[in-house]
């Protein structure tokens, strides 16, 4: 019965509802200290996989969105319905309550050390900061209409928060909780899919996705920093290798590597032909790729599935090996090391 269970709940056949009840129920094992993937639904479940082989290791807490803090020893989940606020244990699972804002909230980041969290509502048009110690939520004035992500920088004064339908990458400085300006980024509005911020602070480089384009933005004077490089495809996500000497970039169904000095492609994987990726991850060692897709999200042109049912692979960044798996539409993906 158990492993029929978590049968449906990766193939997206549970309704978000019963799948909780099923879950609040189930008794659940530490996870092993080693390196895990973390990958949540869009149907809320969240399932844990070892990273080197993506074995089934143990269910999460149901969520409709996850944050990770910079020094990824913290998550946080939210109901997206309630607004309820969590943090779960990264090797128990164990939930611990934050808060409820009792109104529908969309999604929500973390800071680097997980003190501070930054939670949006699209639908109340609403912008909050959180202090996770003391419980005070600090409303944020902004008249960002929605909200698709939001990103803290790796000291954690200043958040970056992308817009769905505008061409302005806003900036939030969290000691005063205001928005500190606007950042001219994509033509025409709504192309802005991703942002990544250099693992070395004195970098002080991000990559913005931006249509067919990667743009380098100074995170000091937050401008370009220098010419952008177009990929001649649609980039639906980034993520930088740990060593910052290169990047990677997703496209619809291609993975290409990108030599930040040079800012010239290296080489690109194919993937799955007919595929929707959306979500890129990248292990702590640079060794392998994680891509998922979404195949409730086109564009807003309708569902396209897959018709082999490969919508999350591993590769293997040195030998180019992929490992594909079945899921259902994911909302994202995390690599974690429990301790």
């Amino acid at each position: 019965m158990r492993s029929s269970i978590w049968q449906r709940l990766r193939r997206g056949w549970l309704p978000l509802s019963l799948l909780g009840l099923l879950l609040a129920g189930g008794a659940r094992a530490e996870l092993p200290s080693a390196a895990h993937i973390w990958v949540l639904a869009v149907n809320g479940g969240l399932t844990i996989g070892d990273a080197n082989t993506l074995r089934f290791m143990a269910q999460g807490p149901v969520a409709g969105a996850l944050a990770v803090s910079g020094n990824r020893k913290r998550v946080f989940g939210l109901d997206n319905a309630t607004g309820r606020l969590f943090e779960i244990h990264t090797k128990t699972l164990a939930v611990t309550p934050l808060l409820e804002l009792k109104e529908v909230q969309s999604g929500l980041c973390a800071n680097p050390d997980g003190s501070r969290i930054l939670i949006y509502s699209n639908s109340k048009k609403t912008l909050r900061l959180l202090d996770t110690v003391s419980k005070v939520v600090q409303p944020v004035a902004s008249d960002v209409m929605r909200i698709k992500s939001c990103h803290f920088s790796l000291d954690g004064q200043n958040a970056y928060v992308l817009p769905t339908v505008a061409d302005d990458l806003l900036t939030v400085d969290i000691k005063s909780g205001k928005v500190a300006g606007k950042l001219s980024i994509a033509t025409p509005p709504s192309r802005v899919q991703d942002f990544a911020i250099h693992p070395n602070p004195a970098k002080k480089l991000a990559l913005v996705a931006d249509g067919t384009r990667v743009l380098f933005l100074d995170t000091t004077t937050h401008k370009p920093q220098g010419p952008d490089l177009s990929l001649g495809a649609p980039v639906r996500s980034i993520a930088f290798h740990p060593n910052g000497n290169q990047f990677f970039a997703l496209g619809d169904d291609k993975i290409y590597f990108v030599d930040l000095q040079t800012r010239k492609i290296q080489k690109s994987i194919e993937l799955a032909p007919g595929g929707t990726f959306r979500v890129l991850a990248v292990d702590g060692q640079g060794k392998r790729l994680y891509a998922s897709g979404n195949h409730e999200i086109n564009d807003g042109l309708g569902a396209v599935i897959n018709g082999q049912g490969k919508e999350f692979v591993l590769i293997d960044v040195d030998t180019g090996k992929k490992t594909y798996q079945h899921y259902s539409p994911v909302e994202s993906v995390q690599y974690l090391v429990s301790p």
